[in-house]
């Protein structure tokens, strides 16, 4: 789909990991901007599709997110990847 010049192996694809949960950490702080500012800083180069809704959901509400799961998708042909998440919002206290 996104034509890569390059396969996903077992070593790139534990980086991708990492580099998830650094750009999901913002999130889990109630830093939003955070999250914004690390997509820019690697220019969307992992082409994260979840991005607007993740923002939008975590402006809603002004406050942190709680990563409950975190996995990835690897092709075995090294075709490609797809990481994905759950995160829960908790209800501010009143």
């Amino acid at each position: 789909m996104f034509q890569d010049a390059f396969r996903i192996d077992k070593e790139k694809a534990e980086i991708n990991r990492a580099r998830d949960l650094e750009m999901l950490a913002p999130l889990t702080r109630g830093e939003p901007e955070g999250f914004v500012q690390f997509i820019a800083e690697e220019k969307d180069v992992r082409k994260i599709c979840g991005f607007t809704p993740l923002y939008v959901a975590s402006t809603a509400g002004e406050q942190p997110f709680e990563l409950i799961a975190h996995d990835q998708w690897v092709d075995p042909d090294g075709e490609g990847l797809v990481s994905y998440c759950a995160m829960i919002a908790h209800r501010a206290e009143q």
